[in-house]
């Protein structure tokens, strides 16, 4: 007889395994851009570093918030709650790396882009699940 629950099991820990992978990369590809100087078209398109922020930010946001809601080990804090958490963590950290660069400064805006898209990406998110709750209970 064919456990069906352990391949189930295994796909999940594929899953995270790679959405903690992709994560990671993000986070060191955001680090490393950081600490070069900034590209010739954010200087040529007003506020296009700011899209940049947001989109990073908040896709990073979606796949830590998709980890930490599948660990299900959030007792005290909800998923939403520990994501904000880290991406502000990690956009802070970002912004002060930046100020180790001659080229870069620490941007308030930035981080603020960095938070906006976090919340703007994890809510869609959770919106999406209620959603596909209500369809497929």
């Amino acid at each position: 007889m064919q456990n069906h629950v352990f391949p189930t099991q295994r796909s999940n820990s594929r899953n995270l395994l790679l959405l903690l992978f992709i994560s990671t990369g993000l986070i060191v590809a955001i680090f490393i851009e950081s600490s070069q100087p900034p590209l010739a078209i954010f200087g040529q398109i007003s506020g296009l570093d700011k899209v940049a922020h947001f989109m990073a930010f908040g896709l990073l946001a979606s796949l830590l918030y998709l980890i930490i809601k599948s660990l299900k080990t959030h007792k005290w804090f909800s998923p939403f709650v520990i994501t904000i958490g880290l991406i502000t963590t990690i956009g802070l950290s970002d912004e002060l790396y930046q100020l180790l660069n001659p080229d870069r400064a620490f941007d308030m805006y930035d981080l603020l882009a960095d938070i906006s898209g976090a919340w703007f990406f994890v809510i869609l998110l959770k919106i999406r699940n209620y959603f596909r709750s209500r369809v497929n209970p």
